[in-house]
């Protein structure tokens, strides 16, 4: 791993206007790249002998208590239909995430607890990047592909991490930002670029969230930062 000090993003604040508005389509980072390749990861390791590691370790109870550390909450918002959200709700873990009401949602349940959450606008089509994407998967699972959410969390604030496809000959430029707290729970947010630096390109911007012995990854494009933020705000867990 390489680690550097990039200049500290300013914590965001959250803008509830204009939530209805679509963001620019354009290629995002994470969720066209990383992401998917970590979803792909997580898909083969179902097929294959890591599942039976993965029991393993479900059995520990260690790995899945959840762990309360002292953190800034985010502000109390106002109703979710005041600020045009709607609310998607996954009953099997327990938590709920607001979202634009304008945008469409599709979900895909894989077993073992993995769930992964499309957000687009009317005008992105499936073949386009999603507007907002999310991920579902156990935490014990996380650790037998490298997404250990425990050894991310204690990484310092503005820790970079190179991620290489080595299928594609290409790297991203991963950087946990900082570690906070939605909806009472342990999260960390994180910026994802291309490596070097594409023009054509837009960061990618999103959080872990610890919920109980899962982990939520919600991503989308840096230009929604302040609907991102509005949406976190009303993070629910448990429900």
């Amino acid at each position: 791993m390489e680690t550097t000090q990039p200049s500290p993003l300013a914590p965001p604040i959250p803008d509830v206007t204009d939530l209805q508005q679509p963001a620019p389509q354009k290629k995002h980072i994470y969720s066209s790249k990383a992401f998917m390749i970590f979803f792909g990861i997580l898909l083969v390791t179902l097929c294959t002998a890591g599942a039976i590691g993965y029991m393993k370790l479900v059995n520990n109870q260690d790995i899945l208590a959840p762990q309360k550390t002292a953190q800034t909450a985010l502000p109390t918002m106002p109703p979710l239909a005041s600020q045009g959200l709607k609310s998607y709700q996954n009953t099997s873990n327990k938590f709920e995430l607001p979202y634009p009401e304008t945008l469409k949602i599709k979900e895909a349940t894989y077993g073992l607890g993995i769930t992964n959450v499309e957000l687009r606008a009317p005008e992105t089509s499936e073949t386009q990047t999603p507007d907002y994407q999310m991920l579902t998967f156990p935490k014990a699972m996380g650790k037998l592909i490298q997404q250990d959410f425990d050894e991310y969390y204690a990484m310092p604030d503005n820790t970079e991490k190179i991620l290489k496809n080595e299928e594609t000959g290409t790297a991203d430029r991963f950087v946990k930002i900082r570690n906070r707290t939605i909806g009472n729970q342990r999260a960390f947010d994180f910026i994802t670029t291309a490596s070097p630096p594409d023009p054509n390109e837009l960061a990618e911007i999103g959080v872990y969230i610890e919920t109980g012995g899962n982990i939520v990854i919600i991503s989308t494009g840096e230009e929604n930062k302040a609907k991102f933020e509005a949406m976190l705000a009303n993070f629910k867990y448990p429900l």
